[in-house]
């Protein structure tokens, strides 16, 4: 199955376009305005969500939620969400851990 990292949203509208993406196990996201012809096709800077941004995508339970839990995963979107450096409890993990002891 071919699947993409990269999500455009475009209104059709002459609004502004936005476009997410996965790069490096990390969601980024650039707006692109239509009427820039300066900058149209790929010259906006992508910039990282930070978790407070992933925790809103996932709240709002829309296109980009599901895009994201296809291509992360559940419990790689969560890690993504409470940043690097909060702990998710792993059952498998703590098994492991538990019969080394």
């Amino acid at each position: 199955m071919l699947t993409s990292n990269h999500l455009r949203i475009d209104p059709g509208d002459g609004s502004p376009i936005y476009d997410y993406r996965i790069s490096a196990g990390q969601v980024e996201t650039r707006v692109v305005d239509p009427h820039d012809t300066q900058n149209v096709w790929g010259r906006n800077s992508w910039r990282q969500l930070n978790p407070d941004e992933l925790i809103n995508l996932v709240l709002e339970k829309n296109v980009i939620c599901r895009w994201l839990e296809g291509r992360l995963g559940k419990e790689s979107l969560l890690r993504a969400c409470v940043g690097p450096d909060v702990l998710i409890f792993n059952p498998q993990q703590h098994a492991q851990e538990a019969m080394m002891m």
